[in-house]
């Protein structure tokens, strides 16, 4: 548990989270209804390859989404262990204030401080959500086209 100076931090964590587990929900999901479509013989086997064809860039995003933010959360918690262990306090006792660049590192959805580091985060991660949650859509759009 963090203290309770990082709750702007962990809304945003738990706001992002949310719309990445349902986009990868939502791509899964994509390939039961194919071949679903395939079963019921609405679709042919090309078909089939074509609409299974778009999905590569839709993981491609999300995966990049979810690998950048893994990362960065890695980073977060090894700068306050090493905090921690500086000042002899437990990792729940570290305020946001102890952090030196607080507004670019614990920025998710949108800035938390200033510096450009905080707006090219923003502008990945919510430009990933849209750029995947439209791609679903356009994938999804395509197979109900296609019977």
């Amino acid at each position: 548990m963090l203290h309770a100076s990082f709750a702007p931090y962990l809304r945003q964590q738990r706001l992002f989270s949310r719309p990445v587990k349902w986009l990868f929900a939502c791509a899964g999901c994509y390939w039961i209804l194919i071949y679903g479509f395939q079963v019921l013989g609405w679709i042919d086997h090309e078909m089939l390859k074509t609409l299974r064809g778009g999905q590569t860039m839709i993981y491609f995003v999300l995966l990049t989404l979810w690998g950048m933010e893994y990362m960065r959360e890695t980073k977060r918690l090894k700068k306050l262990i090493m905090i921690a262990n500086s000042t002899g306090k437990p990792v729940q006792d570290i305020e946001l204030s102890q952090l030196s660049s607080p507004g670019s590192m614990l920025t998710i959805l949108w800035p938390l401080g200033p510096g450009a580091a905080a707006y090219v985060f923003t502008l990945i991660n919510v430009g990933g959500l849209l750029l995947a949650s439209t791609l679903i859509i356009l994938r999804y759009i395509a197979a109900f086209n296609s019977i």
